[in-house]
This record gives structure tokens, sequence and C-alpha cells, in this order.
């Protein structure tokens, strides 16, 4: 992947998730760096997905965060999208939304819940990053050819963003490629929406990812799509489920090689092109709602007990 110079011209992706670790700085102070996993104080005042509504399970307990939760023990409790949505403390960030979950165009199609062996934050940036497409995807939907990023502008808030651009994919009711249009937008901490506009086929697909950080190695998937083109019998609900299946699979299939599941919110930590728009402003939004903890005091070191005659 080749990146030309920024101010000029587009770039080929180079995604976030193939970044280099910079090199040390001579002489640097030592310090933590700043990365973010499934367990961190700050999550437990934000919303998360934990059941199907009206299923066995949605009135808890729920696996979160590390630990169990009761209804009792949680501030917050929404529905919204078909799923039970809990906030252990009063939520700093709205929930997400969806417009076309009010159109009667679309229907709505929830996947069956997946557990990954990954963390919440990568997973969220998997979902932002659009390097990875003509390369992960390459089998499902994506166009091999279609590998440059044009400059992006994001509309920024506290604890989300959005963006959009135009790029090329495969037809969903047609031979060959199609021009798609690409809008994401991204909710703090780990929910991200992808409205793909597909031109050339007249049908609209908006894709939900939620996620709920299980344990410090687990987080479950809960996503849900919204097609146009299942009410004229273009598409139907198994084909769009089987279809989530095959990319969330490709994705998944990526982010559980990953030999730990902490995302690094220094920025200095990684190499980033201006492809990476999206995911360095999820970096920039979750370090700044999540600061890192404390540094914990150098290790105590135990010198052997002294005996007469050594020197």
């Amino acid at each position: 992947m080749v990146s030309h110079n920024a101010e000029t011209r587009p770039q080929h992706g180079l995604s976030t998730l193939d970044a280099v670790t910079a090199p040390a700085v001579p002489n640097a102070p030592s310090r933590r760096p700043h990365t973010l996993g499934n367990i961190h104080p700050g999550l437990s005042s934000f919303w998360y997905p934990v059941a199907r509504a009206g299923a066995p399970g949605s009135d808890g307990p729920w696996p979160l965060l590390g630990r169990s939760w009761r209804r009792s023990e949680v501030a917050d409790v929404a529905e919204r999208f078909g799923l039970v949505w809990v906030a252990p403390e009063h939520a700093r960030a709205p929930l997400p939304e969806v417009p076309d979950d009010h159109d009667e165009r679309f229907v709505r199609v929830p996947s069956p819940p997946r557990s990954w062996h990954a963390g919440a934050a990568q997973m969220t940036d998997n979902f932002c990053d659009l390097g990875h497409l003509p390369f992960v995807h390459v089998t499902s939907f994506a166009d091999p050819d279609d590998t440059l990023i044009p400059r992006l502008d994001a509309e920024t808030a506290e604890t989300g963003f959005t963006l959009s651009f135009s790029h090329r994919t495969r037809r969903l009711h047609g031979d060959g490629t199609g021009r798609r249009v690409f809008r994401l937008t991204y909710r703090a901490p780990f929910s991200v929406v992808l409205r793909l506009e597909y031109l050339d086929d007249d049908a609209v697909i908006t894709s939900g990812f939620f996620h709920q950080p299980v344990d410090a190695d687990t987080t479950t998937l809960w996503a849900v799509n919204w097609r146009d083109d299942i009410v004229d019998g273009r598409c139907t609900q198994a084909a769009t489920t089987a279809f989530q299946e095959l990319v969330g699979g490709e994705d998944r299939a990526m982010l559980e090689r990953f030999p730990d599941h902490e995302m690094p919110l220094d920025l200095t930590t990684e190499v980033h092109t201006r492809a990476d728009r999206p995911t360095v402003e999820l970096r920039r939004i979750l370090a700044r709602l999540l600061p890192p903890g404390p540094v914990p005091p150098p290790p105590i070191r135990v010198l052997p007990a002294h005996r007469a005659g050594n020197r």
C-alpha cells in the first residue's frame, strides 16, 4: 500500500490495524502507554446493548465490564432497535440513533449476537476503518481496485463524529461494480452506524454495530441491519442475515489474531495517514473521555540477604 503527498493527492488505505510501532525517542521519560481495553472505570457511564428485548435474559443479570449486573444495580435501562441497553452509571452520552428505523420503507433485520475474542475498542476501530475494505472484504463486497481514499472532513462532537465519502463496491442487484455513498456515524464509546447508499441499484443498507464488552477478552457484537430492498422483494431477511455473517466473519478472523485486546489511544504509538481520519478521530474522542489511570509505582527490587564474607 502506497501513500502519496498528504496535501495534494488521495491516499491508498493504510489501516490503523496494520500500523507499526513508532520508534522510541532517545532519552524520553518512561511512561505508561494510554491504551483502552474492556475494563476501565470510566466505561461504566455509557450505554451498552446486553440482550434482545423480550427474550430470555432480558431482565438480567447481564455480563458487562468484567462482572454481572442485576437490573437493580444499573442506573439507566432503555430499549432501542429491539435491544435492551443499560448504563451502570448515568450515561454521559446519548443512545445511538438510526433515522431509518422510523421509515416504513426499511425493514429492520437483527443478526444473532456473536461473541468475539477481541476488545470492544478494537472492534469499533475496525468498523470505523476504511483502509481495510478493499483487502479484507475482497471476497464479499469490495472492489479490489478501489483503494484510494480522498480527503475526509468529519463533523465532530463531544461524544462522536460523522463523515461521508463516495467509492465503488460490488453492486447489490447487478453485475460488476457500482457507486456507493458511505456515511459513518460513531457514538461513544462503542457504537458505529454505517449508511450505505448504492446509487446504481437504488437501494440503501444501514448497518448498526453495537458492542457489549463482556470481560477483558470477550466482546459481544449486536449487529442490526435496515434495508429498503426487502419490502419490494429484491432481498430477504434471511439473505441479509447471511450477508452480515459473511462480512462479520471476515473482520472477526482478522481481529482474533491480535495478541492482546487493548487499543492504543496515544497517537504517537502508531503510524497514521490521512486515510485514517475516522480511526484517529475515534482515538481522540476516547482519549478525552477516558483518560489513563495513574501510573503504577515501579516494582520494589528485593536484594539478596548480605552474608558475612561477601563483598
